[in-house]
């Protein structure tokens, strides 16, 4: 048998793919656009394709039963991909890079915090934190515009939402995960989460960490940044030992749980000063930029499709009555829900799970070498149409009764490595989604205009998200209102 004989055996095992005879073409192709290269990518290859470039074999899975194989059945052959493995030298080796039992350990230590009623207790810094932005929202209203229309409403006015968003969510991790006020470290935190999204392109190509090592502009950028928030950090880290030393009686927050933390399958070990400060960037950085940019894309698409607004305004007015929402509402507010699952699948936050195999694998009959990077976009998965019937149809109304395979849905991921604070994102979204619009109505500022997307480590928007807003009163004086008492609202 010669040699070209067995390479040809080796290739018909593989999955089929793109060929290339130009070196770096099929890579450049994914990095100048790789929501539409993968599109492409799976309309024409099918469930499970691969392609090689820069001397790296990528693996793109499209089928819920194979996300099933790659994120459960199998998940022991799996760590995190290339891009996460690079991002270490910025968010050091916390529960999103930590691969094996040091990941299981800091699992096992975080998960307390976690816990479905420790996570109902942030109920109130998420309504305090929410309700502060609706006083700026409408202060800035009133600020800009100065005068009245005809019925006593103030003249809408047009902003970003997405800072808006950001603040929202950074205090929120400050007030409930940290036990601290962050309001002087927004700007910090965005320019550092800036700084870590711009290098996203360097974690994905295998000279990557050469480059960080390298004075260029954007690796001083990346520098300052990770400086920053190791410093952030650090303080609070001092901060809640020195009040925990002074009171003797430790806090509630995520931070306070991971101090005291013991592991009991490692004679009680705790986490070092380092493995703290991982733990809280990782949380502070992932945690409110994800959410973010979700809240972001569920008002944006709210605003193109006011039918829907309008819908969910009539939900809350029957639910809530007069008053804020509740964690005993959550259950009930089945739209708010709806619109939050269906803006995740068109526009998910988390727009691709990377994975590496450790060891040859076979997936629906392929072999699949060592050291893949293996590909679950949910970008594809969510806009196909075997599972979500006109995919490209803002639609909350498909989520009524759905009948969507577990592992064609993943915004927050799934199996052993799914996303920690997932009950804690979903709360904080269905209690300042609905005051945000008791009070506020968002129409495009821009009725003509897509938000262009730039797909890092996140999915988030590539330039600012102009929405337009008009204050309303919480309640439409032509809708019937229902008494809180007498709707029937089950524990979330």
């Amino acid at each position: 048998m010669t040699i070209e004989t067995r390479k040809s055996k080796v290739e018909k095992s593989l999955p089929p793919g793109p060929r290339s005879g130009l070196p770096g073409r099929l890579f450049l192709q994914l990095r100048r656009d790789p929501l539409a290269f993968l599109t492409r990518l799976t309309q024409t290859y099918g469930d499970i394709t691969t392609f090689t470039s820069l001397g790296r074999r990528y693996v793109v899975l499209n089928h819920p039963d194979l996300a099933k194989e790659v994120l459960l059945t199998q998940a022991d052959a799996f760590w995190k991909g290339p891009a996460l493995q690079n991002s270490k030298d910025v968010l050091g080796d916390g529960l999103l890079t930590a691969e094996g039992e040091t990941h299981r350990s800091q699992r096992r230590l975080m998960q307390p915090a976690f816990h479905a009623k420790r996570v109902e207790a942030y109920a109130g810094d998420v309504l305090d934190c929410t309700r502060s932005l609706c006083d700026t929202l409408q202060k800035a209203g009133d600020g800009i515009a100065g005068v009245c229309d005809h019925s006593g409403t103030r003249v809408p006015f047009t902003t970003d939402i997405r800072p808006h968003m950001m603040r929202l969510t950074l205090l929120i991790a400050g007030r409930a995960l940290f036990g601290t006020l962050l309001e002087e470290e927004t700007n910090l935190v965005a320019d550092s989460m800036d700084a870590l999204m711009g290098s996203y392109s360097r974690t994905v190509v295998p000279w990557g960490k050469l480059l960080n090592r390298i004075p260029l502009p954007s690796t001083l950028r990346l520098r300052k940044a990770q400086q920053q928030l190791r410093a952030l950090v650090a303080r609070m880290i001092a901060k809640r030992r020195g009040e925990q030393s002074w009171s003797g009686c430790p806090k509630n927050d995520l931070l306070s749980t991971l101090i005291a933390a013991t592991d009991p399958e490692h004679q009680g070990a705790k986490l070092t000063d380092t493995q703290l400060r991982d733990q809280a960037i990782t949380i502070l950085t992932a945690g409110h930029e994800t959410t973010a940019n979700a809240m972001t894309f569920t008002l944006y698409l709210l605003a193109k499709h006011p039918h829907e607004q309008q819908k969910l305004r009539e939900e809350i007015a029957v639910i809530l009555g007069s008053r804020e929402p509740m964690i005993g509402d959550l259950d009930n507010l089945k739209q708010t829900r709806n619109v939050l699952s269906e803006s995740m699948r068109l526009l998910p936050p988390a727009w691709t799970i990377g994975r590496q195999n450790q060891r040859p694998i076979e997936l629906a009959g392929y072999h699949i070498p060592s050291k893949c990077t293996v590909l679950i976009p949910q970008w594809t998965l969510h806009r196909d149409a075997r599972f979500f019937p006109d995919p490209l149809t803002f639609n909350p109304d498909r989520w009524n009764n759905a009948n969507v395979p577990r592992f064609a849905y993943l915004p927050f991921s799934t199996g052993p490595r799914n996303c920690i604070g997932e009950s804690f994102a979903w709360i904080e979204m269905l209690l300042a989604l609905p005051m945000l619009l008791r009070k506020f109505q968002f129409t495009l500022a821009d009725a003509a205009a897509d938000i262009p997307l730039t797909p890092a480590i996140t999915l988030r928007p590539a330039k600012p998200v102009l929405l337009t807003v008009a204050s309303v009163s919480a309640l439409s004086s032509a809708m019937p209102l229902v008494p809180s008492s007498d709707v029937d609202l089950p524990g979330f």
